[in-house]
């Protein structure tokens, strides 16, 4: 398991980030991102990017 804690809603922008998740996403592990930001459609575009 892979956590991603996010400290900025601009953080998810990074390219190493995303490509991180992606990796995680595409193999057979389970990975969790963590918002730590309030922002209701930031965390919308996080999770739906």
């Amino acid at each position: 398991m892979m956590g991603v804690m996010i400290l900025s809603p601009y953080e998810w922008m990074i390219p190493a980030l995303k490509d991180s998740v992606n990796v995680i996403r595409e193999s057979d592990r389970k990975s969790s991102i963590i918002p730590l930001f309030a922002d209701p459609d930031a965390v919308q575009r996080l999770v739906s990017d």
